[in-house]
């Protein structure tokens, strides 16, 4: 598709530019959100539970206790409002809320309303069919793939067979073979599942360029696809988009 062919051309513009300003010797490290993301879609569970890991993706220790808490709900600790849950079984949410912040100042940017959705929410987990071991395992070994980006679709696939996340290694191998087509050698590139998890603004293929600075080692470039960030930032409807930035210290600093 034309994403995947603008994806594998950004990467080769990063890497000529840098080639251009002298560089000879890069490390590229690759990620691709939208293989999470597939795997979340193809992995049963109620859609609120992968709304919430979708927005503690970014939060690795946060990500890990939701998925126990979902595989093994009795573990779960009481909290300051598991008695305010307790009650929802006799009363109306809506009540239970109202009650509790009749006296009270609100003094967060919730509405009462958003308060007594989440409660509702914490009621309906305690119901809930448990998250399958298999597909917690799943969920949590996507993260452990890592190599060479040639070599690691073997590794993807034996995670889950699920419609979405096949689709979306078939358009990484695609991605893969673009890359190959214009010249980059994807046997010297490293791919990791967990890297991009810290860069939140990103929603699918992420790559970081590293060189040598002295001892050191800096990252000179970074890019990759951003569809919401543009809507994030005001724009009225979503608007695809995929780029890098150099920085232009760091390479100073290389050349150096």
């Amino acid at each position: 598709s034309n994403a995947i062919a603008e994806e594998a051309r950004i990467l080769k513009l990063a890497i000529n530019a840098l080639e251009a300003a002298g560089l000879s010797t890069l490390k590229v490290t690759i990620g691709d959100l939208g293989l999470f993301n597939a795997l979340l879609e193809d992995t049963e569970m109620p859609p609120r539970w992968r709304r919430r890991l979708k927005h503690h993706f970014w939060r690795p220790q946060s990500f890990r206790a939701l998925i126990k808490k979902f595989t093994n709900p009795a573990s779960s600790k009481r909290t300051s409002i598991s008695g305010l849950v307790d009650r929802l079984d006799a009363l109306n949410v809506n009540d239970v809320v109202q009650q509790e912040l009749q006296d009270l100042p609100l003094v967060t940017d919730r509405t009462a309303d958003e308060i007594a959705e989440r409660l509702a929410e914490k009621m309906q987990d305690r119901s809930e069919q448990p998250l399958p071991r298999e597909s917690a395992h799943a969920l949590q070994n996507y993260f452990e793939v890592e190599g060479a980006l040639s070599d690691v679709s073997a590794k993807l696939k034996a995670i889950a067979k699920g419609p979405h996340f096949t689709k979306a290694i078939a358009d990484f191998e695609k991605r893969n073979a673009a890359l190959e087509d214009m010249g980059l050698n994807t046997r010297r590139f490293n791919f990791s599942a967990n890297f991009g998890r810290e860069l939140e603004y990103y929603t699918g293929f992420v790559f970081q360029i590293e060189s040598t600075a002295g001892n050191h080692t800096v990252s000179v470039a970074g890019g990759g696809r951003y569809d919401d960030l543009l809507k994030d930032l005001g724009a009225k409807t979503r608007i695809p988009a995929a780029g890098f930035a150099i920085h232009t210290e760091r390479l100073k600093a290389a050349l150096s």
